[in-house]
């Protein structure tokens, strides 16, 4: 084998070895870009001749995707109807309902 065909052979070791690294890196950042999804909860209670009270949100649970959070959310239990009622949302891990945090000027 020639000088020549060595170079050939080594320029397509280094073709494939930077196509595959391309490769990997692109599966590594697309699945970095998937956000978990959060199920948050809210109770709204009521008792005679009180007022409404409505709780703060709370993180029930965490899931990896929005589907397996929408599975739990319709077998979870939404309270009893008349004195106690649960509001349930799934929303990416991104969105709090509680709203934005301090930090304003």
């Amino acid at each position: 084998m020639g000088q020549h065909e060595r170079g050939v052979m080594r320029a397509a070791i280094y073709a494939r070895i930077l196509l595959a690294t391309l490769g990997l890196l692109a599966l590594a950042t697309s699945a970095s870009a998937e956000c978990a999804w959060v199920l948050w909860g809210r109770n709204t209670e009521f008792e005679p001749n009180k007022p409404m009270s409505t709780g703060e949100w709370y993180v029930a649970s965490a899931y990896e995707s929005r589907s397996d959070c929408i599975e739990v959310l319709k077998r979870h239990p939404k309270g009893d109807g008349k004195t106690l009622v649960v509001s349930l949302n799934c929303l990416p891990d991104t969105v709090d309902p509680r709203g934005p945090k301090g930090g304003g000027r």
